[in-house]
């Protein structure tokens, strides 16, 4: 048996500097939306007769009719009952809506690593303006590079003076991925809602002392393993599972079955659902109910066998990327909600949406598991789907697009088709993972993006089921490793775009209230809003400024 396995509970460090000495020393107010006062000036010439024939103005219409009803309440206030002292009917109160209910997010992956201290400044004052919530990365691989060291603390190569200095930050193994103390800390001190990604994922995620020191020498040869490099680079992994592990698990497969996996392999199949777990158990030590909610899984619709039982008892799982822990999604939920306390909201995540998700999750649900919020991703990663979009107007099918699942995502139809398959399922939605790439840099293509985006946007703000969207790559050119480098809200140099223009005008002035009312006869204020926190202010009959802050749900 390896080292690893005789001795599995090596103390847990997290060494490096403090999170007030990389962010600067003093406190960090709380933030709010920012006041936009012009609205965004779209081009719409760019998309074309067949686009506009769909996102017509009875379809707009309907849109507006959905957000207003689904977005906005009716608030009523009586002024004065809280030691205020008597404000006369018919003072005026200013109303401001400071903050929204709905989940405005993104990713926060490139914190402190894009190169100059005023482009990380601009881009950490989005958490808390702009957007209300941050996805940080736990990616399994990343966050502990070697057993026992977690990556919760800045160490001295998470500075800014070090990715300052970095002439090629996309090829260090910790780029995309901060020392995840850094933006919770940062965010929490926002109010801004932090969202955890993701505690499991699949084989071809893991750290590679895993695959290197979970498994026995003798289990290793009885299989023909692949040995793993002992370098931690993520760059090393991937070359090695793509060139080492995927052929030898593609060729096992076809002669073996799991059963033949679990049998050959006992110790490594007990470490990988041991340190899944423990992986969780640590992580929820430390955040505790600070980060309010976790993608449990990622990305495993096409890993389950649906006709089996859940939980089925099998001890392995050949999944379409690697082999996985029998059980895998099941244990993973049932460790979180054992970690984590109960207001802590539990998530699974998928980007192929079609009826094997909905049973999937349903499944899961009927198995007593705590799944809170479902999740939903769309990611537009070919660069040439806007401008066909712009062309055709939208209404794309799988025998023109091909078997991926990006396609059905371009018309209102199709985004309410979306949302109606996973309606059964009775949980909440987050369009977990966003991306729209533009189809070039030129100033055509920028506001392509821009306008097919605000649409989108719109009709998924009218769906009455979501929680909130996350925009994935915030940075053009600071994507995973062969994504598009259009894909951001801003450029590699840190200057909106006008996708982020377009987004911003929503976010803090279409969608966002503000309004002076007067006090009636009985002493209240009413008003209709969107759903958020507000804040009230008026001058009481003794002439002092008086202020209230009411949420409005």
């Amino acid at each position: 048996m390896s080292s690893f396995g005789r001795d599995p509970m090596r103390k847990m460090t997290s060494v490096g500097l403090t999170v007030a000495a990389l962010l600067g020393a003093g406190s960090v107010a709380r933030a709010e939306l920012p006041t936009v006062e012009e609205p965004f000036a779209l081009d719409k010439s760019v998309m074309g007769e067949a686009y506009w024939k769909i996102w017509n103005p009875e379809e707009q219409k309907r849109i507006d009719d959905e957000i207003e009803r689904n977005r906005m309440a009716d608030c009523e206030v009586k002024i004065g009952d809280e030691g205020e002292g008597p404000v006369p009917a018919g003072t005026e109160v200013k109303v401001e809506q400071v903050s929204h209910a709905f989940h405005f997010g993104a990713q926060i992956f490139n914190f402190g690593q894009l190169g100059s201290s005023e482009m990380n400044r601009r881009y950490r004052e989005l958490y808390g303006t702009v957007f209300n919530s941050a996805t940080v990365a736990f990616y399994w691989a990343n966050f502990e590079p070697r057993p026992d060291l977690l990556r919760f603390r800045p160490g001295p190569e998470d500075g800014e003076a070090f990715w300052n200095a970095c002439k090629e930050p996309e090829r260090q193994p910790h780029w995309r991925r901060p020392p995840t103390d850094l933006p919770v800390e940062w965010c929490l001190s926002r109010g801004v809602r932090v969202h955890g990604h993701p505690l499991v994922y699949l084989t071809g995620n893991s750290p590679t002392w895993l695959h290197r020191e979970g498994m026995p020498d003798d289990e290793r040869a009885r299989l023909g393993y692949p040995t793993p490099p002992a370098d931690v680079a993520l760059k090393t992994f991937d070359d090695w599972y793509k060139a080492k592990y995927k052929p030898w698990y593609l060729a096992y497969r076809k002669t073996h079955t799991p059963a033949d996996f679990a049998r050959a392999a006992p110790v490594f199949i007990a470490n990988l659902r041991r340190l899944q777990a423990k992986r969780i158990a640590e992580i929820a030590a430390h955040y505790g109910g600070r980060i309010e909610s976790w993608d449990v899984v990622n990305e495993t619709r096409d890993d389950i066998d649906l006709a089996k039982s859940i939980p089925s008892g099998d001890p392995v799982v050949f999944g379409d990327v690697g082999i996985e822990g029998g059980d895998f999604i099941y244990h993973a939920f049932k460790s979180a909600a054992a970690g984590f306390p109960s207001k802590v909201r539990l998530n699974i995540n998928e980007n192929n949406i079609d009826a094997r998700y909905t049973n999937e999750v349903a499944r899961l649900i009927a198995a007593g598991l705590k799944i809170d919020i479902v999740g939903m991703q769309m990611h537009m990663f070919d660069t040439n789907i806007v401008r066909e979009i712009a062309r055709t107007g939208g209404e794309r099918t799988k025998e023109r697009w091909g078997s991926a699942q990006f396609w059905e995502v371009g018309t209102p139809a199709q985004v309410r088709r979306r949302f109606a398959r996973l309606a059964p399922l009775g949980r909440p939605i987050h369009l977990s993972e966003l991306t729209i790439s533009a189809p070039g840099t030129d100033a055509e293509a920028l506001m392509m993006q821009a306008v097919f985006t605000r649409n989108l946007y719109r009709v998924w703000f009218a769906q009455p089921q979501l929680d909130g969207i996350t925009w994935w790559n915030v940075v053009d050119g600071c994507g995973y490793a062969g994504e598009p480098t259009t894909s951001g809200l801003f450029t590699r140099q840190m200057e909106p775009k006008p996708v982020f223009l377009a987004l911003r005008d929503l976010i803090c002035r279409e969608w966002r209230t503000r309004l002076t009312a007067k006090i009636a006869a009985d002493g209240k204020i009413r008003f209709r809003g969107f759903k958020g926190t507000y804040r009230l202010v008026w001058k009481g009959a003794d002439g002092k400024t008086h202020e209230r802050t009411v949420l409005l749900r």
